[in-house]
């Protein structure tokens, strides 16, 4: 169970080739947008605004499927594997990116993918449990140091921008936690707010 830490993720978007034929209007039916976290997270609720108004414009219903595992490589293999017509596209990170070169067994590539546009930046966050005994990143740092292994810290899975921060993290610090992996960020918060203090 997660103890003490959780980051959110750095988002941008991508998409399936658009190759509707130029004789039909398009979108003639709804768009599946396959998001690779849990429903909850920073991923979803992005995608879900971003749904919304991709709806309006296209006056097109986008249909939202959060297909969580492996950083985000189980869905863009879905993703990657759907005809190239316009009505399957993905929402990605960074790590959905870096996550082919952690699971070399990945059956999609970056070059499988058209970006279609820049949906939302967002920063990392460190968040703990209130009664945690730091109020700052400084303390947060110097308590995981008094503290080798006695800390968790949750990511979004491994291969996802959330993994990657918290590594990056935990190199520049020069610290040492337990890493717990989710299907997505939402779980890994779930478990920080309803775990022990």
């Amino acid at each position: 169970m997660i103890k003490a830490v959780f980051l959110f993720v750095v988002l941008v978007a991508f998409a399936a080739p658009l190759h509707a034929q130029a004789e039909e209007p398009y979108p003639t039916r709804p768009i599946t947008m396959i998001v690779p976290f849990a429903a909850g997270g920073t991923s979803d609720v992005i995608a879900r605004l971003a749904a919304e108004q991709m709806s309006q414009s296209l006056r097109q219903r986008i249909v939202n499927e959060n297909t969580a595992g492996a950083g985000g490589s189980t869905a863009l293999t879905r993703a990657a594997r759907a005809t190239p017509d316009g009505y399957t596209i993905a929402i990605g990170n960074s790590g959905t990116n870096a996550a082919t070169l952690i699971y070399p067994d990945s059956r999609y590539s970056p070059d499988d993918f058209e970006p279609i546009g820049l949906v939302a930046k967002t920063l990392p966050v460190i968040a703990i449990k209130k009664k945690f005994p730091a109020n700052t990143l400084a303390e947060f740092i110097d308590n995981a140091k008094k503290n080798p292994n006695r800390i968790t810290l949750g990511h979004a899975g491994v291969g996802s921008s959330n993994y990657l921060i918290c590594k990056g993290f935990i190199q520049a610090a020069d610290i040492e936690v337990t890493l717990v992996s989710y299907r997505g960020a939402a779980p890994a918060l779930n478990d920080l707010m309803g775990g022990p203090d």
